[in-house]
């Protein structure tokens, strides 16, 4: 029985939604619906939203109702995320309302009018065998009245900025301007052209998104202008797009009015530094100054020339780009000359490109009229800084000054200077490059006179070239008019530093001075000194270049004078050579002096103790002598230490100068008081002192510990008296003797009250006074031991002694050291010998407690028994 039941469920479930589908709806419908669009619906339109209100007017209740839209003609679905919404109400009382928004389409082969929206309510209170029922249809009229009207309009360029194009125009842009004539916004607009004669489109298709009503929106696309176009006005096809595939064609009308005549005219140069060429000229400019006189802004231009007598253009052709309506565009191109051209006016033809290939052929003229002439004169040297020249002399400077007095610039200019006597050019050609009109041009050559030339005016040849190969050739003067005249004197050392020169001395600088008494500067001048005695010249031969006039040039030269020379005066042969070889004998007198070396000394300070450093003996030379004492140098032997260098050089002593030396030594504490003697060296050029210095050494106070006496010191104690027993082993007399303790390591330090602060700067010291020569004396001071000290434990600590002596300039200092001895306190010895038994009897206290331990158990164990 119970599988007969559950087969026929299952064949009910299968049936059901068989039957769901077969049942019929009715039109008596408990809903009414009404519809209120939120904006125009128009055909073609997608996801416009509607606003329905439902109204239930049957007077009991209803349960389980659903309200589905069903999407007919011309309405179409909108796209909802999980499909189409229904609306689902448990439960609906008589005169119950609601209102919703649905999105949908509308068809675009619809036309304007009233459609019925159709819904589908099922009523699920009502079940035969499990089918709902009944279902209901229910239609809401909603009106289609929007419609959109699209209108064109073109203009190239833009409206703003509108453009006239020609046939060949490259890139321009033509603006659509898109107006919506319906009566709701146009979405979703695309704008689409096609290419037709004479436009050419570089593109054919623009998204524009919305097109409001009436407000023209610009689409602006880049075409071309076919080549061969005429004047006229086109129609060209236009197709736009909109809402969900909608589609409008429109014919728009294009118009071509421009045209392009171009003229050109040439200037040399530019037009506002025009010039003049003539025959021969080579890489000049040539402006070719473009006019359009047509209607229409001409792009990608390019214009090119052909090289025709007697213009040959190093370049043929330059790309200018744009050239707007009646203005002037320069091109300038390089250009030379023929050299056998003749001044005249020449037709040069010109070819003109444009926009996308087209040409335009025109014959420019181009006129040539200049004259090349050529002056000039000479100057030795310069026109600043002229020079009078005479025979003999060498590379000296010779200034060609010309002038262009012809009409053109000269360029590529170079200038030729032959050889022609007396002048002998050292070079005989120089590159000018360009000469302009007017200006002097000055070539500066250097060139040798010969020996032979008499005083005079000579003329010489000189050629300029130009251009490519041209050239002129013309006469200027030149004049030799001066002479050299020399005298000499001598001196030891130099004029600003005079020496005397003693036998015996070397490297001495023995300066010869030269001085012009010519009209000219000698040139290439050297000057020789011969070894005769009694000096010997180190190097014999100065090269010294230029002598002007008049002033005195000193040569300086480097000599011995000879050991076994006398005082004197002697003349030493000196030849001068100068210009070119030409050469002069004169003798110059040279004096021979000697020196005398004066030695003493002073010792700082005055009087030397036991221990003192850094004495300073300083030695002091004079030279009364006639002449300089050079290379010379002080040694010092000393038997103390000397710390710094035991030589010192000093050079050259001129006469009536006093040098000095200085000396550092140490004196040991230890070394024994008495009288010393050091010895000073003193060498120079010719001669050597031994000078003896004296020194005594005085004897200083000399302190030691002679005992230390103090209760005991134990870790933290405090307040305890330590007396140091000092004793003066020397046999001089301490004065305003001061002992200073500061204690030691903060183990041990001196006590200071805390209500005493101030204390602490006079605790460490002690006044002691005078101390006489083996006299025992104490000092006492009250310290404390840190409570950290491990004990037992032995301190050493410092003890500073400070005193004064009869005769020393400063205080004497020494330093002695003494020993205390830190005891353990009473609590450290018991904590001591408590931890040496735990340590050595633990296991015996162990073993005892052990057996007491078994003893106990075994009575124990026994008495039970």
């Amino acid at each position: 029985m119970k599988s007969i039941v559950l087969l026929l469920l299952m064949c009910i479930g299968l049936v059901t939604p068989l039957l769901i589908a077969q049942v019929p709806t009715t039109n008596n419908s408990p809903f009414l619906i009404y519809a209120q669009p939120l904006e125009t619906l128009a055909p073609g339109e997608s996801g416009v939203p509607v606003n329905f209100t439902v109204v239930y007017i049957k007077p009991y209740v209803m349960y389980n109702v659903i309200i589905k839209p069903d999407f007919v003609f011309p309405f179409t679905s909108y796209y909802y995320k999980g499909g189409v919404p229904n609306f689902t109400f448990a439960q609906i009382q008589p005169g119950f309302k609601f209102s919703f928004i649905l999105f949908t389409g509308v068809n675009p082969k619809a036309h304007d009018g009233v459609y019925n929206m159709y819904f589908i309510a099922y009523n699920s209170s009502y079940y035969y065998y499990d089918i709902l029922y009944p279902v209901y249809n229910v239609s809401s009229q909603v009106p289609i009245l929007g419609y959109v009207n699209f209108t064109g309009d073109t203009v190239w360029g833009s409206e703003t900025d509108p453009l006239t194009v020609s046939a060949g125009d490259q890139r321009v842009p033509l603006s659509i301007y898109v107006s919506n004539g319906g009566d709701v916004i146009a979405t979703n607009v695309t704008v689409e052209v096609n290419s037709t004669y004479p436009v050419q489109f570089l593109s054919d298709k623009q998204y524009v998104g919305n097109v409001p009503i009436g407000t023209p929106v610009p689409v602006v696309f880049t075409a071309n202008v076919y080549p061969n176009a005429t004047p006229g006005v086109y129609n060209i096809p236009v197709t736009i797009t909109y809402f969900n595939g909608s589609v409008t064609k429109l014919k728009l009308p294009v118009t071509i009015s421009g045209y392009v005549n171009f003229t050109a005219t040439s200037v040399w140069g530019t037009e506002q530094q025009p010039i003049q060429v003539t025959a021969g000229e080579s890489r000049v400019p040539l402006s070719i100054i473009l006019v359009n006189g047509g209607l229409s802004t001409v792009t990608n231009v390019t214009v090119e020339v052909n090289s025709t007598y007697p213009v040959q253009f190093l370049s043929d052709k330059q790309y200018v780009g744009n050239v707007p309506i009646g203005t002037p565009v320069p091109v300038v191109f390089t250009a030379n000359v023929y050299p056998n051209a003749t001044p005249g006016v020449y037709n040069i033809p010109v070819t003109i490109t444009y926009f996308n290939g087209i040409s335009q052929k025109i014959i420019v003229s181009v006129v040539i009229t200049g004259v090349v002439n050529f002056t000039g004169t000479t100057v030795w040297g310069s026109e600043n800084q002229p020079l009078i020249v005479s025979p003999g002399e060498t590379d000296v400077p010779l200034s060609i000054v010309l002038v262009n007095s012809g009409t053109v610039s000269i360029t590529n200019a170079s200038v030729y200077i032959g050889n022609s006597y007396p002048i002998i050019p050292l070079q005989d050609h120089q590159f000018i490059g360009d000469m302009p009109i007017g200006a002097p041009i000055t070539v500066t050559i250097m060139a040798n006179i010969v020996d032979n030339a008499s005083i005079g005016i000579y003329y010489i040849p000189v050629t300029v070239t130009y251009y490519g190969g041209m050239k002129e050739t013309v006469l200027l003067p030149v004049s030799i008019t001066g002479y050299v005249k020399y005298s000499l004197t001598s001196l030891w050392g130099t004029e600003s530093s005079p020496i005397s020169a003693s036998p015996g001395e070397t490297q001495l600088p023995l300066t010869v001075i030269l001085q012009n008494g010519g009209t000219v500067v000698a040139t290439n001048v050297s000057v020789s000194v011969s070894s005769e005695y009694p000096i010997m010249v180190t190097t014999n031969t100065k090269y010294v270049g230029n002598v002007p006039i008049g002033t005195p040039v000193p040569v300086v030269f480097t000599a011995n004078v000879y050991p076994n020379a006398t005082p004197g005066v002697y003349n030493i042969p000196v030849t001068i050579t100068y210009f070119n070889g030409m050469s002069q004998i004169y003798f110059i007198p040279v004096i021979i002096s000697g020196p005398n070396i004066t030695v003493n000394y002073a010792l700082t300070p005055p009087q030397i103790f036991q221990g003192y450093t850094d004495v300073q003996v300083q030695i002091i030379l004079g030279n009364t002598g006639a002449g300089i004492g050079e290379g010379l140098n002080v040694s010092l032997s000393s038997p103390f230490p000397l710390i710094s260098s035991s030589i010192v050089h000093l050079g050259a002593i001129p006469t009536g100068t006093v040098e000095k030396s200085i000396f550092l030594i140490n004196v040991p504490s230890m070394i024994e008081p008495g009288l010393y003697q050091m010895d000073a060296i003193i060498k120079f050029d010719g001669g050597v002192l031994d000078y003896k210095i004296p020194i005594t050494i005085y004897p200083k106070a000399n302190f030691s510990v002679i005992g230390v006496y103090y209760s005991t010191l134990t870790p933290g104690a405090s307040k305890v008296a330590v007396t140091i027993e000092l004793r003066n082993n020397a046999n001089v007399t301490a004065k305003n003797l001061v002992a200073i303790f500061s204690g030691g390591d903060n183990a041990i330090c001196l006590y200071v009250s805390s209500t005493n602060p101030l204390q602490s700067l006079t605790a460490s010291k002690s006044f002691v006074g005078d101390v006489r020569p083996g006299e025992v004396f104490n000092v006492t001071y009250i310290v404390s031991v840190s409570s950290g000290v491990l004990a037992p434990a032995n301190y050493t600590l410092p003890l500073t002694l400070e005193w004064n002596q009869t005769g020393s300039l400063y205080p004497f200092i020494q330093n002695v050291q003494f020993t205390l001895t830190v005891s353990p306190s009473l609590s450290q010895t018991l904590l001591k010998d408590l931890t040496t038994i735990n340590k050595t009897s633990i296991i015996l206290y162990i073993s005892i407690i052990i057996i007491i331990l078994v003893v106990v158990l075994i009575a124990v164990i026994r008495k039970r028994k």
